[in-house]
């Protein structure tokens, strides 16, 4: 099923105009099902269907979005749709979280990651960081908004996921997360020093 989504997302043309007609469809139809919220699992198998995922999730969100990740890899969190979605849920409401967490060695470069560079001040942002060793011991990735809804990719070193909108199986991911996190150890952001508060453009 991943290879004919991967055939339907990537026609023989290489036209850019073809592939951003695809890109959108996708667009539309994740929006649906994050609109509709009945649960049922879709895929993706591209940055491009990854990005589009990511940047709904943020939209969808009403409480917190909790992400376990190697580096926050740009070519999906750091599109530019993703980050605007991230940064209005962050400034929409006080209660708004976002938690991470990342592998500990990769920390530097964050340094020219879009998503952090656009976040990193905000008061609901929170990072924590895992030793490589252990961090290598989990073959998957994922993010979880609200305990309800997820993309989970099995194997981190293929852009290979199944995602759904208002999921109980969402619930078990978060347990996951937690347990992770708990073993994290927090990254200083140093928001205290920031001149400028954090606000959505």
């Amino acid at each position: 099923m991943l290879k004919r989504l991967r055939e339907w997302s990537f026609p023989n043309s290489n036209a850019a105009d073809d592939r951003e007609v695809f890109v959108e469809e996708y667009r539309r139809k994740v929006r649906r099902l994050a609109l509709e919220r009945t649960g049922e699992p879709f895929l993706n198998a591209t940055q491009d269907h990854a990005a589009v995922i990511i940047e709904n999730m943020f939209r969808s969100a009403d409480h917190e979005v909790c992400i376990f990740t190697q580096h926050l890899a740009p070519g999906i969190y750091g599109r530019e749709a993703g980050v605007e979605w991230a940064k209005i849920f962050l400034a929409d409401d006080q209660s708004h979280r976002l938690r991470v967490v990342m592998k500990k060695g990769e920390l530097p470069l964050l340094e020219t990651n879009p998503l952090y560079q656009a976040i990193r001040y905000a008061p609901a942002f929170e990072l924590r960081v895992i030793d490589d060793e252990f961090h290598q011991q989990f073959p998957y990735r994922f993010l979880v908004a609200d305990s309800d809804s997820y993309r989970f990719e099995p194997d981190h070193t293929k852009c290979e996921a199944v995602a759904a909108f208002g999921s109980e199986r969402a619930k078990h991911l978060q347990v996951v997360f937690d347990s992770i996190w708990i073993c994290g150890e927090a990254v200083n952001l140093d928001k205290t020093g920031h001149e400028q508060p954090f606000i959505a453009a």
